[in-house]
């Protein structure tokens, strides 16, 4: 049967067209059995390799779409040439998780001549194969000749039909398949005399050796955690049958199957690894607010803080480079933590009873918890736990920024009037700030640390409140100091060579494409003023949210879009990442994009490993984006349906306004295509410490000045990095 040229082909508008289930065969290597024939044997499938099928009543070779293939039921029968009177046996396990085939094991359970035949048939060398059946559940896409469109983790490329989505009902064993790839079921041979299914699982010792720890070298703090991560992942095996007990042994038909749990084994992802190194900083930075002012050798402290931030740093480098799973590294910084608590609580005053001249408890947190309250914080719920914002609540409910100053004085030894005029505010902010002598001795409360605190999370409120859109497109790392760093592009020649007859074998080339990034400090400063105390006036850390957060992300926005979109020398027809299509709803643009940067290659001229993932757009054109990636159909400039829509759900749309500012360097026209940020990312953001929020520190103010300042800081820096990793259009036309 011809093929007819793309433009001829009439769309296709639904299922209807074709036949309602898709049978897709694959070929079935069936084991040996041994010596025993007792007890059902196990079947392991290779039922799918994603590719094109030829398949009867299509006139061209059809494709599943794995990721879009739902199960009909759990446990999927097994049957004869798909007849549903002959039944097989049934899958008790079925993986398609990596998107690229699909992976069954099952037991030949089905009691029956079928059965026996296939057993029978299979011990003599007979090839059996295997054909799975799939409804589909959309209507199929007919991609036309010469088109590549990736699907099942692979180009693939026309005329073929693609199956959007379907539902699959059951896996048969068949006399004769057509997978040309060797897609494979093995039947194993029964162990000889046993009659119970035989499952080898995964115990939780063999699981951390496996994401590689030793059981007798773990703390019970790791070891706490790492049970709760197998016990949540891991599955009771389905499908066994009740153990029979062996010769000699007490005969119970009701014997049930051990709870045999399976964990698979976790893999590196790098977006978890970097949130893991996330919480873990943020962790540390609890832990050394609340020693601060505990500890009185300034310079041991310092040197434990360093110390602890570069552990994390270490870990997160070394987790990143031996492709830790995410678990692995959470382990490690339990550790990390436990041996901070304990060198802290080593280095702090000697503890005596602590003596308040007060009837209420006033301890740090619930101070922070209260002048959070009273002072509005966004979602303050998120950041204290229920028990302290009760307390908070019942204890010091409406508290003011005069009160708060208070405590802090009374516990340093302030002794006046219980309001804040002109004639006491300098001896209280003395003695609130720990400059008389502590006359109630050691105190939970330090004012630094309560303003502190206070003040990071409303600055926080207001850094996230800001665009958002340079976390979507960047890549992050931590740096540990302010000098220049230097990265290398993928461009080395590592191709394996053909070994000659001496034996000698070749060097690989090193790149010598390159591009540095260094973090700079950003600070801006901010005063609770004598008005603001003696006003009793809280606005003021509303300010700090709207003001220094607001602040610290408009300048991270200003440092990235400036250094992504001066990009003139960086995307260019030369290097064949620079196109001049606009972005319209038919998806001829984002199609001349996708053929851009599928068609990139290293310095070498291989292939790289980059998907498009991210479709950027300013205000203009985010709308079309829209469309593209939720419509059902594409549509031409006139409104009338051509085909339905293969973008859909494919690139993610990402809006940022600084696109279309051209004070920025941006356009109303212009649009980018950008790979995974975790593969090749086009810009890089570092950031001191790994410190991606901005930070803030409080302090009585100078001498001539009767308030509080704090100082918000943020070290970062932003480079462009893989000019490989994505694809810019001008939309010039």
């Amino acid at each position: 049967m011809d093929t007819p040229a793309p433009e001829k082909r009439p769309p296709i508008e639904a299922s209807a067209r074709f036949p309602s289930a898709i049978e897709i065969p694959a070929e079935v290597v069936i084991e040996a059995a041994g010596d025993g024939k007792l007890g059902p044997r196990r079947m392991d499938i290779r039922a799918y390799n994603g590719g094109k099928l030829r398949i009867e009543r299509y006139p061209v070779p059809v494709v599943a779409n794995i990721k879009g293939m739902k199960l009909r039921r759990r446990k999927l029968p097994i049957f004869r040439d798909h007849d549903e009177g002959r039944v097989v046996g049934h899958v008790d396990r079925l993986d398609k998780t990596t998107g690229r085939h699909i992976d069954a094991q099952g037991v030949a359970s089905g009691n029956n001549q079928a059965t026996a035949e296939i057993l029978a048939s299979a011990d003599d060398g007979f090839p059996w194969e295997a054909s799975i059946k799939a409804i589909p559940t959309s209507p199929p896409v007919m991609v036309p000749a010469g088109k590549t469109i990736q699907v099942n983790g692979r180009d693939q490329t026309g005329p073929f039909i693609l199956a959007r989505t379907s539902e699959l009902t059951d896996i048969s064993i068949v006399a004769q398949g057509g997978d040309e790839e060797g897609a494979t079921v093995r039947i194993a041979a029964a162990a000889a005399g046993t009659s119970y299914l035989e499952v080898i699982p995964m115990e939780f010792d063999q699981w951390l050796e496996a994401i590689g720890f030793k059981s007798e070298e773990i703390t019970d703090q790791q070891r706490t955690a790492l049970k709760a991560k197998f016990d949540a992942e891991s599955k009771t095996v389905e499908g066994a049958p009740p153990i029979k007990a062996k010769a000699g042994d007490k005969q119970d038909e009701n014997t049930k199957p051990p709870d045999t749990r399976i964990a698979e084994l976790p893999t590196f992802d790098p977006v978890q690894i970097q949130a893991t190194y996330a919480k873990h900083s943020a962790e540390v930075d609890v832990e050394l607010e609340k020693s601060r002012d505990k500890i009185a050798d300034t310079e041991k402290f310092a040197e434990i803080k360093a110390k602890a931030r570069k552990t994390g740093i270490d870990l997160y480098e070394k987790a990143v480079a031996e492709e830790w799973p995410a678990v692995k590294l959470e382990a490690e910084c339990i550790r990390a933590a436990a041996d901070l608590r304990v060198q802290l609580v080593r280095e702090e005053r000697p503890k005596v009873p602590a003596i308040h001249n007060t009837s209420r408890d006033a301890t740090g947190p619930v101070i922070e918890a209260a002048l959070c309250q009273s002072a509005g914080l966004p979602d303050v719920e998120e950041q204290y736990d229920e028990k302290t914002l009760e307390t908070a609540d019942r204890q010091y409910r409406n508290l003011g920024l005069q009160e708060t100053l208070l405590i802090s004085a009374r516990l340093g030894g302030y002794t006046g009037r219980q309001t804040i005029h002109q004639g006491n505010i300098r001896e209280v902010l003395q003695c609130a700030f720990g400059h008389q002598p502590m006359q109630a001795a050691f105190s939970t409360v330090s004012l630094p640390g309560v303003f502190s605190n206070v003040a990071n999370k409303f600055l926080i409120a207001g850094f996230d409140h800001v665009e958002q859109t340079w976390r979507l497109i960047s890549s992050t790392r931590p740096v540990t100091d302010f000098k220049a760093i230097t990265s290398y592009r993928m461009t080395d020649d590592f191709v394996y060579e053909k070994v000659p007859a001496s034996g000698e074998i070749e060097h690989g080339k090193v790149s010598e494409e390159s591009f540095t990034n260094q973090a700079h400090t950003y600070a801006k400063m901010f005063a609770l003023t004598r008005t603001h105390i003696i006003n009793d006036d809280l606005g003021a850390f509303d300010d700090l949210r709207r003001r220094l957060g607001r602040g610290a992300g408009l300048k991270l926005n200003r440092v990235f879009w400036t250094e992504f979109l001066d990009n003139a020398t960086f995307f260019t027809q030369a290097r064949s990442n620079l196109i001049t299509n606009t972005l319209d709803e038919a998806g001829a643009g984002l199609a001349a994009a996708v053929l851009a940067l599928d068609g990139m290659t290293d310095g070498q001229g291989n292939p790289i490993d980059v998907e498009a993932s991210i479709l950027l757009a300013g205000s203009a054109l985010y709308p079309t984006a829209k469309k593209l990636y939720e419509s059902m159909e594409i549509r031409s400039a006139t409104g009338k349906i051509q085909v339905a829509n293969i973008y859909r759900g494919e690139y993610q749309p990402a809006k940022s306004k600084y696109v279309n500012n051209a004070t920025y360097g941006g356009s109303a026209t212009e649009w980018y295509l950008l790979g995974t940020p975790g593969n090749m990312p086009v810009i890089e953001v570092c950031f001191l410490g790994g410190q991606q929020a901005p930070t803030v520190e409080s302090a009585e103010a100078a001498f001539n000045t009767l308030g509080v300042e704090f100082r918000g800081y943020h070290d970062f820096g932003c480079a462009k990095k893989h000019h490989r990793g994505g694809v810019k259009s001008t939309g010039a036309g």
